[in-house]
């Protein structure tokens, strides 16, 4: 998509992109590797981009958002951690031209700050948390399997990769 519009930005001399990762971009995540993985690109390829583009006009923002009620998050209602598609759209636009890369909103920033602090990726990859996440994902496959509680239809949890014990 970038590769198709941005040739018409230079023309204009200026353009905004803006892509989603998400927090999971920061280290590995354990049974999220996929996802984690292909969200550090968004970050560096946007990173790459903004920098080579800014001279002919062109702004590349990245948002990694944590939690956003969507399908993916089976629409959990939203709340002071979670905010709503709309609302988190809406905040999100106003931080853009302020810096390359962003949470998006102040909730999100609060919460990324903390993770950083409390849950550094030494924790998250230790073999606690590994259990932990190993515990959290069992539940919600059991839950997943009796049948979605929701309208929209459930994507697939990741596979565990061997690390049931």
């Amino acid at each position: 998509m970038t590769r198709i519009i941005l040739p018409q930005m230079v023309t204009r001399g200026r353009g905004v992109i803006i892509n989603i990762s998400s927090e999971a971009e920061n280290g590995p995540r354990p049974f999220l590797a996929a996802y984690g993985a292909t969200k550090a690109f968004v970050r560096s390829f946007s990173g790459a981009v903004g920098a080579e583009y800014l001279s002919r006009g062109v702004t590349v923002q990245t948002l990694s958002p944590l939690g956003v009620s969507t399908n993916m998050t089976h629409n959990l209602s939203p709340g002071l951690l979670l905010l709503g598609a709309e609302d988190f759209a809406r905040q999100a636009l106003d931080t853009l031209g302020l810096s390359s890369h962003t949470s998006g909103c102040l909730s999100h920033a609060v919460q990324s700050f903390l993770l950083h602090v409390f849950l550094c990726n030494r924790f998250i990859q230790s073999q606690l948390a590994i259990r932990l996440t190993s515990l959290i994902m069992q539940f919600l496959r059991q839950r997943q399997s009796k049948g979605p509680e929701v309208a929209c239809p459930s994507p697939p949890l990741p596979s565990n990769a061997g690390w049931d014990s």
